[in-house]
């Protein structure tokens, strides 16, 4: 184990003894102080990783600056650790009250999943690289790197508030291929913002995987984020893939706009949102019509996959007559429902043109039996006359042949 009691643990820089301040970071060395919650810094776990101080702190996890001793590397170091419900006794955690203990063991459950999973894409140039998945004190930790970028909230500042479709498109379109083989392995972000995003080397990576789940294994509460977060997110019912899809448009929206699209939860019973060529008419038509689509607040409505919603931001320059009607995309229910519609049509249309055929059939040969039966009378008619003009001329030539003796 190599020395770790001359470090400055707010940067994790080697110091020589007796210094006051770091002559990295400036901070103070002696009597440092640190979250009460947190491991105390100095804390190594697995006799590898020496703990700093925490550098980010939510509802479910403690973010700490950490040394891998091993290759004398800086990197960051994730803990599960849910404040509610938990206490911390010495480096190891508790949960409070038992009723806990199930929804902590799925939240460290579906937290190694993920991770876990997310190792296989740690050649892929868009994603914080994760070196170490390993549980100890009770609960999970992450080894991963740092990022040496800026948050892409504040690239966007640095830029004004906004940048243009040529300068994103790489990186948009970067982040839905990586996004896409995220959904691949049955991981659900959930937290898409420009504050999970960071810009480095010109490229957006995803840094944060906290409020990630596995798709349909864990009923897990996450962080709403205003403008981001898909309706359905605010019910925690029925998210899939295409939930990523909105925040991700959201980002788009905003960062080629300068606007943040309102809450979807207010959009419901308002939805005056904007088709983003309209707040900008430099945006390709296309473009803004791949990202209204991906806003569609009706989650069978919207654009259903990170596939879908790449083709659509490529696709050809399109025309629309009625720029702020949004285009419903058809899911297979829909399309299957528009199949019965059209066989229900064309059977309607084959059982009115029978009916059709069939009652000229019947009045064709009422006429045919009327004008037969017309006919058979005028033969008799026709007969009786015969027969009376024959008998009158037979009773006359009798009359005239024998005269008088007839009467006789």
């Amino acid at each position: 184990m190599q020395e770790t009691n001359f470090r400055c643990y707010r940067c994790m820089n080697k110091l020589e003894q007796n210094l006051k301040f770091c002559p990295v970071c400036g901070n103070e060395i002696i009597n440092q102080k640190f979250l009460s919650y947190s491991l105390p810094p100095g804390t190594i776990l697995r006799e590898r990783y020496l703990i700093g101080h925490v550098v980010n702190k939510d509802n479910k996890t403690l973010t700490y600056i950490g040394l891998d001793m091993n290759l004398e590397s800086r990197v960051l170091i994730v803990e599960v650790y849910v404040k509610d419900i938990l206490d911390r006794l010495d480096t190891r955690i508790m949960v409070k009250n038992r009723e806990n203990e199930k929804i902590f063991e799925d939240i460290k459950t579906n937290f190694y999943m993920v991770h876990q999973n997310l190792t296989k894409l740690r050649v892929l140039p868009n994603i914080l690289k994760i070196y170490s998945i390993f549980p100890q004190n009770n609960t999970i930790y992450v080894v991963k790197e740092i990022s040496k970028g800026i948050t892409f909230n504040e690239y966007l500042s640095n830029n004004y508030g906004e940048i243009s479709w040529n300068q994103s498109k790489k990186l948009f379109l970067d982040l839905i291929k990586l996004l896409k083989h995220i959904h691949s392995l049955k991981i659900i972000h959930q937290d898409l913002t420009p504050n999970n995003l960071y810009f480095e080397n010109n490229s957006l990576k995803i840094i944060d995987f906290k409020n990630a789940k596995i798709e349909n294994k864990f009923d897990l509460n996450f962080t709403l984020n205003e403008g981001y977060s898909a309706p359905e997110q605010y019910d925690n019912k029925g998210i899939g893939t295409y939930s990523d899809v909105y925040s991700l448009a959201a980002i788009m929206y905003k960062s080629l706009t300068g606007t943040k699209p309102v809450n979807s939860r207010s959009r419901l019973s308002n939805d005056n949102l904007l088709p983003p060529n309209i707040l900008n008419p430099n945006i390709p038509k296309n473009v803004s019509f791949a990202i209204t689509s991906a806003l569609v607040l009706a989650p069978k409505l919207r654009t259903q996959t990170m596939k879908d919603f790449y083709e659509d931001l490529i696709a050809p320059p399109r025309e629309t007559s009625k720029i702020h009607m949004l285009v419903k995309k058809e899911t297979p229910k829909t399309k299957k429902m528009k199949k019965k519609k059209i066989e229900k049509e064309v059977i309607k249309k084959e059982i009115e043109k029978t009916a059709v055929i069939k009652e000229n059939e019947e009045l064709k040969s009422f006429e045919e039996e009327k004008k037969e039966t017309k006919t058979k009378k005028i033969i008799f008619l026709s007969f009786l006359i015969s027969c009376s003009v024959v008998s009158f001329f037979l009773v006359i030539a009798i009359f005239l042949l024998f005269g008088d003796n007839f009467f006789e």
